[in-house]
């Protein structure tokens, strides 16, 4: 509440309109509603048409973010939140090679600009499936394999949440029998593999995305679900499981 008086100052600051003018030359104060992201995070990435901020979103602060934006035909906005290691570029969120998705929340939309006041209510989407892979090794091969997790879609476009060609590439740890990693939103025509070396200069490539598609993943939902994979190299077994994911739960993000 107490940007209130802030808003009203730039608003006596800002070019006005009178009765006479017409609307189209006018800024449109636009109010986003960031209740939503609380749950979810305690801070969040904004860009109101190129307008570039970060709100925290804590209990005795408004959760209503309120700016004037200069004429024009439509507003985009973007929320979203989660993000430490994945970079940006432009209005992409690319995963840097080496490393798994963040836990990527993500909303966009696009409105009209000539209007006096506009207000949204940004809701979070999920933009990331968190994967539990399950090993169960070759007892005949003393040596750790190690496995490592590639695709070629490694963004995620921040104006409608589609992903992107790019180089994934997420090692994981040698000798574990469990592996957690997350994965950004993927294409159905993506090639997602998960590939071993067994320490003894043989490579295995296995068709991972194609063993989700077949369980029934759905890449394209609004709210990515979780997966889990149980892989028996030694039976040639694979099964997968898909965790449907509600709002609010935050725990199997986990798994």
């Amino acid at each position: 509440m107490r940007r209130f008086p802030f808003i009203c100052l730039l608003a006596l600051l800002w070019p006005s309109c009178s009765v006479k003018e017409a609307r189209q030359d006018c800024p449109c104060l636009v109010e986003v509603d960031l209740q939503p992201f609380s749950e979810v995070t305690g801070v969040a990435s904004l860009d109101l048409n190129g307008y570039r901020m970060e709100r925290q979103l804590r209990d005795e602060d408004s959760l209503t973010v309120q700016r004037l934006l200069p004429a024009g035909d439509r507003f985009s906005i973007r929320v979203w939140s989660g993000v430490s290691r994945m970079r940006r570029d432009g209005t992409l969120l690319k995963v840097e090679e080496g490393t798994d998705c963040d836990s990527l929340f993500l909303f966009w939309t696009a409105l009209p600009g000539r209007q006096e006041q506009t207000r949204v209510q940004a809701w979070p989407r999920k933009q990331f499936a968190s994967v539990l892979l399950k090993v169960f090794p070759d007892e005949d091969q003393p040596a750790p394999s190690r496995y490592t997790v590639r695709s070629n879609y490694a963004s995620i476009d921040l104006n409608e949440g589609r992903p992107v060609p790019g180089r994934l590439r997420i090692p994981l740890a040698a000798g574990a029998a469990e592996h957690r990693f997350c994965l950004p939103r993927q294409a159905r025509d993506g090639q997602l593999l998960l590939e071993a070396d067994d320490g003894a200069g043989n490579h295995f490539a296995y068709p991972l995305g194609e063993w989700i598609l077949a369980a029934g993943y759905d890449w394209t939902a609004p709210d990515l679900a979780d997966i889990v994979v149980g892989a028996d190299f030694m039976q040639g077994k694979f099964e997968v499981t898909v965790l449907e994911w509600e709002p609010g739960d935050m725990m199997r993000q986990m798994l």
